[in-house]
């Protein structure tokens, strides 16, 4: 069996057998490490996932605010890929409600850092990154209520 033969089956069985369907990267690669050996680099096993045919890769460090991302960094919040199935891929909606949720919580967490803030810039920039989240959700809320197949499956126009 090749290296990449390894590889392959060690990630799809991982993902094929998790309780959540969303494994973290970390996860993913630790479970490697643990089977193919210390010697397994990070970044072989993240590109190789990133170009199979039955995995999917969300990496959420791409899609975010460089400021953001530093905001959460000094909160020591880790942002990193989830990887999937694509065999356990939820449906549309269901993602969007599974993002919704996301973001909903990351507003919380924004509010009550700006509640203990007490620099008036500090609260300012807290502030536009509660507005630009909200907006976020309601963008993904809107795709939600007026393009998902299952929401018009529930919902059917009259």
């Amino acid at each position: 069996m090749s290296h990449l033969e390894k590889i392959e089956m060690v990630c799809l069985d991982y993902l094929a057998n998790s309780s959540d369907p969303w494994v973290p990267f970390s996860g993913l690669y630790a479970k490697c490490k643990e089977v193919l050996g210390e010697s397994i680099v990070e970044k072989e096993i993240f590109e190789f996932i990133l170009h199979h045919s039955e995995i999917r890769v969300f990496n959420t460090i791409s899609i975010i605010h460089p400021e953001f991302e530093r905001y959460l960094s000094e909160r020591g919040i880790k942002l990193e890929p989830f990887v999937i199935l694509r065999s356990r891929m939820p449906k549309e909606s269901d993602l969007m409600r599974w993002m919704i949720n996301h973001i909903e919580n990351l507003i919380k967490i924004l509010e009550k850092d700006q509640n203990t803030s007490i620099h008036g810039e500090r609260k300012a920039k807290i502030e536009e990154l509660v507005q630009k989240a909200n907006k976020l959700k309601r963008k993904i809320s809107f795709y939600l209520e007026n393009n998902s197949k299952d929401h018009r499956d529930v919902y059917p126009s009259t």
